[in-house]
Formats: C-alpha cells, structure tokens, sequence
C-alpha cells in the first residue's frame, strides 16, 4: 500500500499483490510508469492520483475516494478489467478507455479535457454502476454495459450506444442500459442500424430528457416492413425533442424514410413504406385506371348508340 506518499514515480510498477493507493487529502501522487501484473488496484484516500503509463495490469480498478487523473498513455489495465466507481471522481483527461465490466454504487466518471471515448462491457461484460457519468465536449460514451446512474452528455459530447466500430456495421451493434439521460443542447447520439430487428438501443431506468443532434446510420440493401418500430430510447418517460425533428415528423437515413415518434416513454423510428414500393403502388393505380377505361369507353360508346334516336 502507499501512503499519504506525494510526488511523482518514473520507475517500473510491477504488482506483486492488489496495490491500495491511499493519497490523503491535499496530497498528490504521479506515476508515469507502466504498471503491470494480474493483480488489481484501488484508490482511496481524498487525494490525487495521476496516471500517465500505458498499463497493463489486469485485475481491474477500483476508486472508493479521491481522484484518479488520466492523461497521455494513461491506461486503466486491460481493456477487459472491470472498473469499480464507489466514490469519488474518474477523470479521464483526453484519453480513451475501455474496460469489461462497470460497477459500483456511487462516485463522478468525467472528461475534463480534450477528446475522450469512454466503451463499456468489452467481452460481453456486464456490471450495475450506480453513480453519475458526464460526457464533456469531445467526450463520447458508448458499449453495451449496465449504469443504473444518471448520464448527462454536455454539447459537444457523444452518446453512441453499442460498440464503438464502423457506422452501420454489426460489430457497431448493441444495447447500452443507463439510469436517467440528459442530451443537452449541442450534444449528438450515434445509432446504428443493420437490419429492422438488429440496431442499437439505450435503455434507461429512469427519465428521457432528449435533446441535441440524432445521426442514425443504416446499412445498405435493407428492407424494411411498413410500420416497423425501432425503439432507439426506452425509459420510464420522455422530454425534449431532437434538433430539427419534430414529432410525426419524416427523416430520411441513407435513403430510407422512417417517421419520428416521440412516445410517453422513448423515441421510435416508424418505417414508411420504401420509394420503389410507392412508385410500384402508382403503377398498379395507373394500370388499374387504363384497363378500367379501355372497358369504359366502348361501353359508352353502346349507351350513345342505342339511347341516341336516328338523326
């Protein structure tokens, strides 16, 4: 364990036993080694800890107080460790992380700076996270983890439910459970859609504040059924309305054409049915109405006939 240790440590960090970092309040560690082993570490105490390393241990993270700084290479072990927020703050300063599971019962996750892409249940993960998650500018939160806490995703921040992967890819594909969301103004959700049956989803336990930019990408050579619903949002109710989509509302999404439904508990996307398929609908009414005349007209030709006395 260190201890009420501050000041800063270039030196190999290679765990022999979980590593508990006490930092008291006021005090500031700094470690810019890379830390290695398959052992875990916890952070605790109301100090600073500061990572920088490209680390590589891999019995997971867990934060109970203080504060646990990213920045550079800074890593949080094994992309498929789980990370365990009790208290406390998680700043990620501009870097990218991934990790399995998430848990814990309370505590701040947040970028303060620069760009950051905070994924969630890699490996097929899943955890129960209870604290809150702000996604700043150029930060963005995706994976298909559980947080039953409270998510606000800032302007400038990113919601892309699923894995992070190429748009419109099943690779991309997954549901992504959180507590409450907030999307404030100038933020933007990514989704993705595959097929009408396979396409991301977020899932709240609690309420939908919707707000902000939607970008849905669907893939090529789809079809979809007149009247299929996909339930991008779900959760216990729904405000607010995304930037330039009003309810009942046509879009468009790589030629498709689907219809905005703001509901009392989520938001859909209504598929219409295709341009070929309207374009096939008015010929068979154009052909309808041509054989319907070419019977029509001899028959009028008869009534005029027979019902015209002799000139």
């Amino acid at each position: 364990m260190i201890k009420n240790n501050e000041g800063n440590s270039d030196l190999s960090v290679a765990l022999q036993s979980s590593g508990n970092f006490n930092i008291s309040a006021g005090s500031t560690l700094t470690i810019s080694a890379i830390i290695t082993g398959a052992q875990s570490i916890a952070i605790t105490g109301g100090g600073i800890t500061n990572f920088s390393g490209a680390n590589t241990y891999s019995g997971g993270t867990t934060i109970s107080a203080g504060t646990l700084n990213l920045s550079g290479a800074g890593a949080l072990g094994s992309t498929t460790a789980a990370l365990t927020v009790n208290g406390g703050t998680l700043n990620f300063g501009g870097t990218s992380q991934t990790v399995g599971a998430l848990n814990g019962t309370g505590g701040t996750i947040t970028n303060t700076t620069g760009s950051s892409t905070f994924t969630v249940g890699n490996g097929n993960a899943t955890g129960s996270f209870g604290g809150t998650i702000t996604v700043n500018n150029n930060g963005t939160l995706g994976g298909t983890g559980i947080s039953t806490g409270a998510v606000t995703v800032a302007s400038g921040g990113t919601l892309a439910p699923g894995p992070i992967g190429a748009a419109g890819s099943a690779a991309a594909v997954g549901t992504l459970r959180i507590g409450a969301l907030t999307l404030q103004s100038g933020s933007s959700a990514i989704f993705d859609v595959v097929t009408q049956t396979n396409y991301d989803k977020l899932i709240s336990t609690g309420a939908l504040n919707l707000g902000g930019n939607l970008t849905v990408n669907v893939a090529s050579r789809q079809t979809f059924t007149a009247g299929q619903r996909l339930n991008l949002f779900m959760g216990t109710s729904e405000s607010g309305t995304f930037t330039g989509i009003a309810d009942n509302m046509l879009v468009f999404y790589n030629g498709y054409a689907f219809t905005a439904d703001y509901t009392a508990t989520g938001f859909d996307l209504v598929a219409v049915p295709e341009p070929s398929t309207w374009f096939s609908a008015a010929l068979t009414l154009l052909s309808i109405g041509y054989t319907q005349r070419r019977k029509l007209v001899p028959a009028l030709k008869r009534f005029r006939a027979t019902a015209l006395p002799p000139g």
